[in-house]
């Protein structure tokens, strides 16, 4: 009679599976997904398994991370840093290419927030080796330090990349150009980063759908405007020690078709994003803003509202009964519970 293997043996298994996950993840660029078919289309989640298309990764990369170098003691050290309220997007970078997280402290912060690190300079350099070829915004960074990575590094190469971290100097022609499926998971990683789903009120009786990201990089936010549409405008200065920001806007119908095409591989906004879609499932077609009901306009404005509670509490996911894995694996709709969502 043969036995069934122990759940620590399956364990066992799981982990030595892992190097040659990795192995083909480096010839692909493709983090390989063990459960695909089903309804996922063979669509990597996060989850238990670390698993992300690598322009994910790097769009998300592109919009909260950074790169520096610090002196210690004469020795410079290279820091590979992302950081974001959401956590378990964190625990999955960690598995899959190791590093530590910590909590981030500091004074007037609306939500907790989390950094993972690399400093261990032969992962950093594998982790920005496979994003390099998907990166814009960090891609001069990425660049620099990979190449002199062989060599010591020196103050002149920590005072460059401290420059192209404060846009002081740029490289030209440093924007990469690409299209097809790999946008759309760039810019889904770049848009769980630094984008934001709103329902727009112009009036009592009128809302639309509008989806804006921001960053500093106007090179980058004119690549998302040639491929996706929408407009690019100057964010208000505050100090003239803060750079320019721009940002970039989308709304209405063609909202909706951004957000459902990026919506199989956003994980961070996901709960906002499908929210949206329904707003624009359940209110765009109705009839015109004078002839709403009173149940329509409060229709409109619970969406407005329940957008907004999910923007501001940022870091905090709605509570279904399951757990973050199972929501990031698409195995529940958080629209699906009568109770956050009637």
């Amino acid at each position: 009679m043969v036995r069934p293997a122990s759940k620590d043996a399956e364990a066992a298994g799981t982990r030595n599976e892992q190097p040659r996950l990795e192995e083909a993840s480096n010839k692909s660029g493709l983090v390989p997904d063990p459960d695909k078919g089903g309804d996922r289309g063979g669509v990597p989640f996060f989850g238990e398994a670390p698993l992300r298309p690598i322009p994910y990764i790097a769009g998300l990369f592109d919009a909260e991370g950074t790169i520096l170098l610090s002196d210690v003691r004469g020795w410079f050290q290279l820091h590979v840093k992302l950081t974001n309220s959401y956590r378990p997007i964190l625990i999955t970078l960690q598995e899959r290419f190791g590093g530590h997280i910590q909590e981030k402290l500091g004074r007037g912060r609306k939500s907790r927030c989390w950094s993972w690190e690399l400093t261990a300079l032969e992962e950093s350099i594998v982790f920005l080796e496979q994003i390099l070829p998907f990166l814009m915004t960090k891609r001069d960074q990425a660049a620099l330090v990979i190449k002199e990575a062989p060599i010591r590094f020196s103050e002149a190469t920590r005072r460059r990349v401290s420059d192209l971290n404060c846009g002081i100097i740029k490289e030209e022609n440093s924007t990469r150009r690409f299209t097809g499926e790999e946008s759309v998971q760039y810019m889904a990683g770049f848009f769980d980063g630094e984008g934001c789903v709103t329902i727009a009120k112009a009036s009592e009786r009128r809302h639309w759908l509008q989806i804006r990201v921001g960053g500093v990089d106007a090179g980058t936010l004119e690549w998302v405007r040639e491929n996706f549409g929408g407009c690019i405008g100057k964010q208000r200065r505050y100090s003239e020690r803060h750079r320019q920001a721009w940002y970039w806007q989308l709304q209405a119908s063609g909202a909706g078709k951004f957000l459902t095409e990026i919506l199989r591989y956003s994980v961070i906004k996901r709960p906002q994003i499908e929210i949206g879609l329904r707003f624009r499932k359940e209110c765009a077609k109705a009839p015109g803003a004078n002839h709403l009901t009173e149940a329509e306009l409060q229709r409109r404005e619970f969406f407005k509202q329940k957008l907004s509670s999910l923007n501001f509490n940022k870091g905090k996911r709605p509570t279904t009964g399951r757990s973050p894995t199972q929501i990031c694996k698409g195995e529940v709709n958080v629209l699906a519970n009568p109770n956050l969502y009637p």
